[in-house]
């Protein structure tokens, strides 16, 4: 018989791990890998002796298993209960270990990633396209990025905090989103599909809610406004309303 991850959360939040260790004839090491696998949240370093003087921190809930997740520890060889799968076919993936407060290292994200891009010639809105497409979905310009990531790493932790995973997903996994509409006020396809240049990251960024996958995107929307060709700088230059002569051989516009 198997020990649920749900046990195995109640009990190494009631006693330190070495006793539960103990109980099942493992090491304490081994335990915490079982943990690991079970993605079942531990107590940090130096728990129990804050929790008799009433400074420990609080119990971090047990996340919702993913489809395909591992549901209990099964000691006698035999194939470990999992979650139903959804639409993730034969996944295979690389597991982060939770951490007891529930966070996340920014490089999860591959943020270095999405930094190493360009700028495509024919894109007259600068979006940013990686070099790299195995990375977090976000689709913005060079100068929105920091703040882009700062927003998507709060709405993760976010959403983790209530116990809903958030990870890349698995190559295989058969899943798709809707396109993206960058353009204000117009109805369109997505921005992705523009010129050819960037399609977009190789695997999608979901957010597991009840066992069920949702498509997290975070991108920046485009305005149209008026501009004026700087014949110094060979591109478009932003009006923002304020008057500027219009020198020889430059002409305005509307712009995205």
């Amino acid at each position: 018989m198997g020990i649920s991850r749900e046990k195995l959360y109640e009990e190494i939040w009631a006693e330190p791990m070495t006793t539960v260790a103990k109980r099942y004839d493992v090491s304490s090491s081994f335990l915490v890998r079982v943990c690991a696998r079970l993605t079942v949240p531990r107590p940090p370093r130096g728990y129990w002796p804050q929790l008799k003087v009433g400074k420990a921190g609080s119990k971090p809930p047990l996340p919702a298993p993913e489809p395909g997740d591992e549901l209990e520890w099964v000691r006698d060889g035999s194939s470990p209960a999992r979650h139903p799968r959804v639409t993730v076919v034969g996944a295979r993936k690389r597991r982060t270990p939770a951490r007891s407060d529930g966070k996340q290292p920014a490089a999860r994200w591959r943020a270095r990633r999405l930094r190493e891009g360009r700028v495509s010639q024919y894109d007259s809105e600068k979006y940013l396209r990686p070099y790299k497409r195995n990375i977090v979905d976000i689709f913005v310009s060079k100068e929105t990025l920091p703040r882009a990531l700062e927003v998507a790493n709060k709405l993760f932790l976010a959403l983790e905090e209530r116990g809903h995973r958030v990870v890349l997903a698995p190559v295989d996994a058969e899943l798709r989103r809707r396109e993206l509409n960058t353009r204000e006020g117009k109805e369109e396809r997505g921005r992705y599909d523009n010129s050819g240049q960037w399609r977009g990251p190789a695997r999608l960024t979901l957010a597991y809610v009840d066992g069920v996958p949702y498509a997290v995107t975070v991108f920046e929307v485009s305005e149209n406004v008026k501009v004026v060709h700087d014949h110094v700088l060979h591109d478009y230059v932003r009006l923002d309303g304020r008057k500027r002569a219009v020198r020889p051989c430059e002409w305005t516009t509307d712009r995205w």
